[in-house]
């Protein structure tokens, strides 16, 4: 009998341990908070949102680098996709994922190649940590509850390091926003960039 109430009794006493152990957990998850928003300026003094506005479509973010000869390549096509989408809801920024890049050497470069997208700073690489951005150049849309609708590759013009086309064959930014701006879902969201590696600050 005395047996049987030991038993008895260690069970309860593990049941009880495991529950409050769950309830702990529980209480852990529930109490996390979410991932605050994310407002950065452009060098115009423009300010952007991450995640993107209520009633926006997607925040289109393209990391850059000025001394990244494939991502300066892809300056005069978007301008004309920016152009394109222009009436379509879409919040756009480059952000230079260089973080000690200084203001007057981004306003030189985005003159000098004749940028019409917003430009972004980027010190600490914040809003790239945020998204987890690999290189340069790096398409990414984020809608308004900060999922990511498209990342990757502009276009399959670089299929490679070192392996060019003359153009390219499919156009998979594009392709992703058209379909955004469609309430569709994007076809193929994620494509391999290539490009030049983004190294983090310490």
């Amino acid at each position: 009998m005395q047996t049987f109430w030991r038993r008895s009794t260690a069970k309860a006493l593990l049941l009880l341990v495991a529950s409050t152990v769950f309830a702990q957990a529980q209480q852990a998850l529930d109490s996390r908070d979410p991932l605050l928003p994310m407002t950065f300026t452009d060098l115009a003094g423009a300010e952007h949102r991450l995640p993107c506005k209520a009633g926006t479509r997607g925040l289109v973010l393209i990391f850059i680098n000025i001394d990244c000869p494939i991502a300066n390549s892809y300056h005069p096509m978007l301008g004309r996709l920016k152009e394109e989408f222009a009436d379509s809801r879409f919040d756009f920024a480059m952000v230079h994922a260089d973080a000690d890049l200084k203001l007057e050497a981004a306003r030189k470069h985005q003159s000098e190649y004749e940028i019409t997208w917003p430009v972004v700073l980027d010190p600490g690489n914040k809003i790239a940590r945020r998204v987890s951005a690999r290189v340069t150049p790096e398409a990414i849309i984020v809608d308004d509850h900060e999922r990511v609708l498209y990342r990757g590759r502009i276009d399959d013009r670089h299929q490679d390091y070192g392996r060019k086309r003359p153009a390219p064959t499919t156009n998979d930014l594009q392709i992703a926003m058209s379909a955004i701006s469609q309430d569709k879902p994007v076809p193929k969201p994620e494509t391999k960039p290539v490009g030049c590696v983004i190294r983090y600050a310490d």
